[in-house]
Parts: C-alpha cells; sequence; structure tokens
C-alpha cells in the first residue's frame, strides 16, 4: 500500500507509532473517501506526483504535495460527513 511505504520510507518512530494508532481510522476513512470514482483519480494522481517527486530527490516538492494531498483529502472527507453522503456508504458496505 501507498501510505504505508511512506511511512517506512520516511523511517520516522513518531510517524509509525501515529499511523499505527490510526490504522482502524485510516481504512473506515479510506472506503468512504475512495466510493467516488473521481476521487480516486485525483489521489491517485497525487499520490504518483508524490512518489515522483520524492524519487526525484526534490523535498520541498514532496513535501508540499503530500501536505496538498492530506489537506484535500481531508477537507473530501468531512465534506462527505457533514453532507450526510459517508453515511449512506457506511451503510452500503
Amino acid at each position: 500500500m501507498f501510505h504505508e511505504q511512506i511511512h517506512t520510507a520516511s523511517q520516522c518512530v513518531y510517524l509509525a507509532r501515529l499511523i499505527e494508532r490510526q490504522r482502524f481510522y485510516d481504512e473506515g476513512t479510506r472506503r468512504i473517501i475512495h466510493s467516488d470514482p473521481d476521487e480516486r483519480a485525483c489521489a491517485l494522481a497525487e499520490h504518483k506526483l508524490i512518489a515522483e517527486t520524492i524519487a526525484a530527490g526534490q523535498v520541498e516538492a514532496a513535501e508540499r504535495a503530500m501536505r496538498d494531498h492530506v489537506v484535500r483529502s481531508g477537507e473530501h472527507y468531512l465534506g462527505l460527513v457533514f453532507s450526510g453522503r459517508a453515511s449512506a456508504v457506511v451503510a452500503a458496505d
């Protein structure tokens, strides 16, 4: 999984602990967010940019791409939750 590879590559103990504690939340959140095909395509494009900037050694660009992805996907998730659409996705599972 992309996120796990990023976390492992970071070699950041704090991040590893944080991610482990959030694992249940992340799985549920991703299931809701990725129920939208447009969101999946957008996230994939962001993941590709993140991977490309990391591979190119562009630290600042990778950090910016990661931050932009986390903020945008978080805002998208909150929009789903507060619109009530997240409940419909969970109920469909």
